[in-house]
């Protein structure tokens, strides 16, 4: 086995040289990581994966997942046979021979939030609805706010807009 000689430079090199040489997404460690941090709720389940998520993947095949508490790393330590036959199952998941689990606070924090879905639109109100509206807005005098009032109403009472509880 022959060592590796590390070519030492002879000065600082310029910031844009360094950057000319880096490109994103150019470790594999780091894409396979990504598939497994995206595979990781199927892998160990929703609760322990709110409580966990995988840190790092070193050369050596082995996978470091922070856990939220000791009680939680001691937890999945106690099923790494699983996890890993679990991890081997996931498409695109690079080679994973061993787990550690270690105690990392910050590890809920690192879990990114879910995206939550867009606000749905109201359906527009039907002519039904509107002359509803305005029968129920009839007392009041401001034209701007009677206006305000019957569109409020008559998307309310719209057909596929459910009532909203006080």
């Amino acid at each position: 086995m022959t060592a590796r000689r590390r070519r030492r430079r002879a000065g600082p090199v310029p910031a844009q040289e360094m950057l000319g040489r880096w490109r994103p997404g150019s470790r594999p460690q780091e894409a396979g990581l990504d598939t497994l941090r995206a595979a990781w709720p199927g892998v160990v389940g929703a609760a322990a994966s709110a409580q966990s998520v995988p840190l790092a993947l070193s050369k050596g095949e082995t996978l470091t997942v922070a856990c939220t508490s000791s009680t939680w790393a001691q937890e999945l330590a106690a099923a790494t046979d699983v996890v890993l036959a679990r991890i081997r199952e996931v498409p695109g998941a690079p080679a994973v021979a061993r787990v550690r689990f270690a105690v990392n606070e910050r590890a809920a924090v690192a879990v990114p939030p879910p995206i939550p879905a867009p606000p749905r639109r109201p359906a527009p109100p039907t002519p039904e609805a509107i002359a509803a509206a305005e029968r129920l807005v009839g007392p009041v005098s401001d034209p701007r706010l009677r206006e305000l009032l019957v569109r409020a109403a008559a998307v309310g009472r719209a057909p596929g807009n459910p009532p909203k509880s006080a």
